[in-house]
């Protein structure tokens, strides 16, 4: 069982860390409003309320169902094309797929210990699945296929928790110096203008050992919150590289019971600018998913608040640091102005399609896909409408015929009274015509040529028979479009495992650390990482580390990847025969150790500690063998042994001398 490391007190930040006066904090808040209207203003189109964000996300849902109804008849078709919501689940399959594999990150240190280095990527992988990573990653992947950009905000949680804490503080005395007691008879401490208790020198005679209980909050680790671009916005808005971004924002809501809550704790200030109206307005979005806003009262209230992460020099000292400022846009009131501590991206920007011209990119669905999947809708409401009049057809009544549909239905077995055989007769209207059909598979087609994703890719039967070798160049062909889309994902995952590692690095150093789970401890001596008795050490994170992501487009293979070890293993049999030399080196226990930790990944081995147990033991066993004894033969049981030759004597005849 590791030892617990006492936790250090996280005590609460000013709200306004610095020192401006009224006329400088009111020109700030009109400046960063200004630059938010403006932002907002240059992507309503985008952004807005029922715009292209939200009919993409739409698309993606199956499309509006109330925009054809009945049109152009009463029960006429109105079906949407399946071609976007098909697109973007196989790219965010298998872009999930490759991104998170074990591990996530291969790990790099500078002047670091390979020990040290296994140890923190081990320990990243162990985290990663404890917050439920695979599940924020999938989401803000879909985001970035559907909206263009996915934003993943990466900050730190803390979480109120009562301590108790033994001190040494100062008590109350009277005149005469005995100890003022408490209405329960216990000393009275003294406490500053605070409220905070005074630590007393224990050889003080006024000082008492005390209990104290209270609420701190403590740092837990990162978490997460993926955000749509409605809600957050790059600062400028013309920007169209990242080197000129000097501010990042994002939107949301607030109760005020909560803000004031807050208030009290000393997170914010100015609260009371804020009024006592809600900020909360009915959307079309939030009409399409059959969600109203409740009519909000007295502790329900919630308010329209903006974060933002800008770059300024506001000590005006000529250097510009990254500030977090907390602003209400609508009354241009700073609730807080503190310095970003944290050091690293705060916003994660997931691009799976790059735009030349912008630090957004294009959506899947919206730009490369949008006139295939109105093409295809329109096909397929055609062909329905021509297959339901063929099955359906209408008749032809003549006038003044005898029969009445209302008294006598149409229907099987119905008995229809007629004057002649020409009173009711059937339209005859051609079947769809093979030219549509035709059509319908062409746009299909093209789906395809745009999105880079064939049908033997999605994981579906090809509509056509192919051979197993064009199936296969078609699908490697395919896996290198995809190829690229984890490149694409590669920097902003180097920036997550940068972020993650601060914030479980300042964690780690204020609450200290746990004892390693088992599984992570048999991983880690799995690979030769010898772990201290009192369990993992925070210091070991402290260094300077570069997390790569491990993950690769043959990843999401499986059957790939184990057909290229397998074939591996019959190179190295092959090179054993033919080089002996080579035998000797796979006799290496970090060799024998490597191949099997990757054939139980490729092979999802569950049972990995007996395999890590019985490395162990073989490690332990060629550690403490006896080294061999000149001209002895070699142990087939023991590979490390290995004979020495046996040189001939010196000076004698056809001998040279020993070099």
């Amino acid at each position: 069982m590791a030892k617990r490391r006492s936790r250090k007190r996280q005590e609460p930040r000013d709200p306004f860390e610095i020192s401006l006066s009224e006329v400088e904090l009111k020109a700030v808040a009109d400046h960063l409003s200004t630059e938010l209207e403006e932002a907002m203003q240059s992507r309503v189109d985008l952004i807005g309320d029922n715009q292209k964000i939200d009919k993409w996300h739409i698309a993606y849902e199956g499309g509006n169902e109330a925009i054809t109804r009945n049109t152009p008849w009463p029960g006429a078709a109105n079906l949407h094309s399946w071609i976007g919501t098909e697109k973007v689940d196989v790219v965010r399959a298998r872009t999930v797929k490759a991104i998170f594999v074990d591990p996530i990150w291969v790990v790099e240190g500078w002047g670091i210990s390979e020990a040290q280095v296994s140890q923190v990527e081990k320990f990243h992988q162990w985290q990663a699945e404890g917050e439920r990573l695979q599940t924020v990653l999938s989401k803000v992947v879909h985001l970035g296929l559907v909206e263009g950009t996915g934003v993943l905000e990466v900050a730190e949680r803390s979480v109120p928790r009562t301590i108790r804490e033994d001190r040494t503080v100062k008590v109350m005395t009277n005149q005469e110096g005995a100890v003022v007691l408490d209405e329960k008879s216990e000393p009275l401490p003294i406490r500053d203008e605070r409220g905070q208790l005074v630590d007393a020198d224990p050889s003080d005679p006024s000082a008492r050992p005390v209990v104290e209980s209270r609420v701190v909050r403590v740092r837990t680790g990162p978490q997460y919150r993926v955000i749509s671009l409605k809600n957050f916005l790059v600062l400028p808005g013309h920007a169209a590289d990242r080197t000129e971004v000097w501010g990042y924002a994002k939107r949301f809501h607030r109760r005020l019971k909560e803000l004031q809550d807050l208030e009290t704790a000393g997170v914010y200030q100015n609260i009371d600018q804020l009024g006592t109206g809600t900020d909360r307005e009915q959307t079309t979005a939030l009409t399409h998913q059959n969600m109203t806003i409740p009519q909000q009262g007295e502790g329900s209230v919630e308010k329209e608040i903006y974060e933002l992460l800008v770059l300024m020099d506001l000590k005006d000292v000529g250097v510009e640091q990254w500030y977090v400022v907390t602003l209400h846009l609508k009354t241009r009131t700073i609730l807080r102005i503190q310095v970003d501590d944290l050091g690293q991206a705060r916003y994660l920007m997931f691009t799976p399609f790059p735009r030349p011209h912008s630090v957004y990119g294009y959506s899947l669905i919206g730009n490369k896909l949008r006139t295939i999947i109105a093409e295809h809708t329109a096909w397929r409401n055609m062909i329905s409408d021509r297959s339901h009049l063929v099955i359906n057809a209408p008749l032809k009544r003549r006038i003044n015929a005898i029969w009445k549909p209302s008294i006598q239905p149409w229907g099987p077995g119905a008995v229809m009274d007629v004057r002649d055989s020409g009173d009711v007769e059937a339209f005859s209207i051609p079947d769809v015509p093979s030219s549509a059909i035709h059509r319908e598979g062409t746009v299909l087609s093209a789906s395809e040529r745009v999105s880079g994703l064939t049908d033997s890719a999605s994981g579906v039967h090809p509509q056509q028979d192919r051979t197993l070798g064009e199936v296969q160049t078609v699908t490697s062909s395919s896996l290198v479009r995809i190829d690229e889309i984890i490149h694409n994902l590669q920097e902003p995952m180097e920036e997550l495992f940068d972020v993650r590692h601060e914030i479980w690095r300042r964690t780690l150093r204020t609450q200290g650390s746990d004892s390693i789970p088992t599984s992570l401890q048999a991983a880690l001596e799995s690979r030769g990482a010898k772990l201290p008795a009192e369990g993992f050490d925070p210091a070991i994170l402290d260094g300077t580390f570069r997390g790569k992501p491990h993950g690769s487009v043959e990843s999401a293979d499986p059957g790939s990847m184990r057909n290229n070890f397998n074939t591996f293993l019959t190179a190295i049999q092959q090179m054993t025969q033919s080089v002996p030399a080579f035998s000797a080196m796979l006799s290496d226990v970090g060799v024998v150790k490597a191949i099997f930790t990757e054939a139980m990944r490729l092979y999802n081995w569950e049972n990995k500690s007996a395999i890590t147990d019985a490395l162990a033991k073989f490690e332990e066993m060629v550690r403490n063998a006896p080294p061999p004894q000149p001209g002895a033969p070699q142990d087939p049981n023991n590979p490390q042994a290995q004979a020495e030759p046996t040189l001939p004597p010196q000076g004698g005849p056809g001998t040279t001398p020993a070099s």
